[in-house]
């Protein structure tokens, strides 16, 4: 779903970075959390992108992405960031999911028609090929993962068909996966995080779909067909269930609506093998949760409004940044958070 509909004008904050840091050696912007015993630093990168993507390979490597075709690596756990040469850098593309590992890197832009592509590079971003973009003005794609060697991309649907495709080469070739259930009225996801398909370490899918009467969530066990499951989320134009996380046999999923703030964000957990939902406590963030990670029990949630956290068994969520932050992702002892203002913030444990 184009999240150029989203509103990212939000700019509100507790704090404000005053100086643009240096890419070759920046200075860190730390705040000391006490009671959750974690530091957070905030770090703006580049000037003129919004970045709405961030894969971490391991303790040192993360790539994020974003608007304007931009793409960035560190190599030292987030200290230092280089631009990479990006494909088709004059169509200013918006990278709206990266994934990669040891062998290669993987950028999904998303937007109306020819401008939702998946480019693939085996050198480090040397080099780049086109392996798949819309042809149709409806076609849209919204975010990609990797489960047992095989890539899913999950996009808006056509007509009554869900565009799910799957990749078992390395994302090279992708092939249409048809679903046993037709398409709601509308019915999509949110390119706000690349975080609207996700799998489990096992190869367990989940895709979270709204802007539809009923959201639900579409799961794939391991060896098991497809089943939809209804959620108890609001549905409606701009509505829905913009994230999921996979963890042993829950689902967490995060979202809510972008047409009003009057309300809380939304947040639940539900359980496959007992086919239940449970709300999680009431988000410090009003609207729409646009991106999520789950680490060592943590769970965040990433918003233009911030960044909440909520430590195993506590009934509060902890506002821990009031940045404008799209996307997560953790690694085992910190995550990194992406978003407007050319700002990666690191949290770490």
């Amino acid at each position: 779903m184009n999240l150029n509909r989203v509103n990212s004008s939000k700019r509100n904050r507790n704090w404000y970075m005053t100086a643009l840091f240096a890419l070759a050696c920046p200075t860190l912007v730390s705040a000391q959390n006490q009671e959750l015993h974690i530091e957070v630093s905030a770090q703006q990168i580049s000037t003129g992108n919004r970045f709405q993507a961030v894969k971490i390979v391991d303790d040192k490597t993360i790539f994020v992405s974003g608007t304007n075709s931009s793409i960035y690596k560190s190599e030292d756990a987030g200290f230092t960031w280089l631009a990479l040469k990006a494909p088709a850098k004059k169509d200013k593309l918006q990278f709206r999911d990266v994934y990669a590992d040891p062998q290669r890197l993987v950028l999904m832009s998303a937007g109306e028609g020819a401008m939702s592509r998946v480019y693939v590079s085996k050198d480090n971003g040397l080099s780049w090929q086109l392996t798949l973009q819309g042809h149709k003005p409806t076609d849209f794609y919204n975010c990609i993962t990797e489960a047992n060697q095989t890539y899913w991309l999950y996009g808006d649907s056509v007509n009554s068909n869900l565009t799910v495709f799957k990749s078992t080469d390395d994302a090279n070739s992708w092939q249409p996966e048809r679903l046993p259930y037709d398409a709601r009225a509308l019915e999509g996801g949110f390119a706000s995080s690349g975080t609207c398909i996700n799998s489990s370490n096992r190869g367990d899918l989940v895709i979270a779909t709204g802007n539809t009467i009923k959201p639900r969530l579409l799961i794939k066990e391991v060896n098991s067909d497809w089943q939809s499951v209804e959620s108890p989320f609001k549905g409606g134009e701009a509505a829905g269930i913009f994230s999921v996380q996979l963890s042993d046999n829950n689902v967490y999923a995060f979202g809510g609506t972008l047409k009003t703030k009057d309300n809380p964000a939304l947040a639940y957990q539900y359980n496959i093998k007992q086919e239940s939902w449970v709300a999680l406590p009431n988000l410090p963030i009003n609207g729409a949760i646009y991106g999520s990670a789950i680490n060592q029990g943590h769970i965040f949630a990433t918003s233009p409004d911030g960044i909440a956290m909520l430590k195993p068994n506590s009934p509060k969520w902890q506002l821990i940044s009031s940045l404008d932050m799209w996307a997560i992702d953790c690694t085992s002892n910190y995550c990194i958070a992406v978003g407007g203002d050319d700002t990666v913030v690191k949290i770490t444990f």
